[in-house]
């Protein structure tokens, strides 16, 4: 009978035993199992914006040399022309007989200069009249040359290529030497210029990104110039280079948007939107001390995309991004293991 009894209080532990390390492995299970992160920095971000006007890095006021009746202007307003084109030229006729005179009396001069040469080697001139013929030559040759210059001068190329911005004159006008005729645009190189307000202009150190914006498209710009010289009123003048690539899409004097991004002088702690959620009306995250839940009341600064400027965290804290609705004060939770991305479906 003791025999017995020895062997049933032994099936009793052992079942006991069995028992309890049965109950153990069951609460391991029930160990919440969540996602967290750790709360990142981000720079807060102040955007502002600014309308801008497109200039050109090359433009010209296309004018002639010398005075005549205008004769041909073959281009009009927004007219795209090639470096090496005629814009306009006058009328010839008054300049090819001035040439043809001066021509012939250089000619001329230029043979009774060589006549006179060989007698004055030949000691049969004196020095006075051979210094006069020679003195006479070169002023045949000047006039000559200027007449020559001023026939070139009655047509006016384009210096590069562009497009033409304004026509002053018609056809048939007389005009006059130096006064504008057309005015003259690159096509290329551009910049945009704005004015700037003073409290933006003295933190252009931290200026992130700026950006243009025109004709549904955008595109990135970089700070060209910028001077302390008020353009108007307390605006400051500020450029920026325009790409290659946007150059198609815009002309000299059109008005465009540009977006300024400057960095705050606090950096925020940002949480991802998932992270949150809201007790007795505050924002609050879980955060994850020594495997607990502990709630944590945020105070929101704004919205970045898919995260959330927030203050109430440090840098580095870890907080719960999925069941965050199921959780409660302190409860033990199993935190999920990163896969990276080379080992996506922990098949590694």
């Amino acid at each position: 009978m003791k025999r017995l009894f020895m062997y049933l209080g032994a099936g009793i532990m052992v079942l006991a035993s069995a028992s309890c390390k049965h109950e153990t492995g069951e609460q391991k299970m029930t160990l919440p199992l969540i996602k967290t992160v750790a709360v990142g920095s981000l720079d807060s971000i102040d955007r502002v914006e600014y309308m801008g006007i497109i200039g050109s890095e090359q433009e010209a006021s296309i004018s002639f040399k010398v005075s005549g009746q205008l004769a041909n202007l073959p281009f009009r307003e927004g007219t795209r022309v090639s470096k090496g084109s005629v814009l306009a030229s006058l009328d010839r006729h008054d300049f090819e007989v001035q040439y043809n005179a001066a021509k012939a009396v250089y000619e001329q001069s230029c043979k009774e200069a060589e006549r006179i040469r060989t007698l004055y080697e030949a000691k049969t001139v004196s020095p006075n009249d051979y210094e006069k013929v020679m003195a006479a030559n070169t002023v045949a040759e000047a006039k000559y040359n200027a007449a020559k210059d001023a026939l070139d001068y009655t047509e006016v190329r384009t210096p590069f290529d562009g497009f033409i911005s304004g026509v002053f004159k018609n056809e048939g006008e007389v005009v006059s030497a130096g006064l504008p005729v057309l005015y003259l645009k690159s096509d290329n190189d551009y910049y945009v210029d704005i004015n700037m307000a003073i409290k933006d202009f003295n933190r252009l150190k931290s200026l992130r990104a700026a950006r243009l914006d025109a004709g549904g498209s955008s595109a990135e710009l970089k700070l060209r110039t910028q001077t302390r010289n008020t353009a108007s009123g307390q605006l400051y003048r500020v450029s920026f280079n325009v790409p290659e690539e946007f150059s198609s899409l815009l002309m000299s004097g059109m008005n465009v948007s540009v977006s300024l991004d400057f960095s705050k002088a606090e950096t925020s702690v940002s949480v991802p939107a998932t992270a949150l959620f809201y007790k007795d009306g505050s924002p609050c995250v879980w955060k994850i001390n020594d495997g607990k839940t502990h709630c944590v009341p945020l105070k929101i600064g704004g919205i970045e995309k898919d995260r959330v400027l927030v203050s109430g965290l440090q840098p580095g804290d870890r907080i719960a991004v999925t069941g965050t609705h199921s959780l409660s004060e302190g409860v033990v939770v199993e935190e999920m293991e990163d896969i990276p991305e080379t080992n996506i479906g922990g098949m590694l």
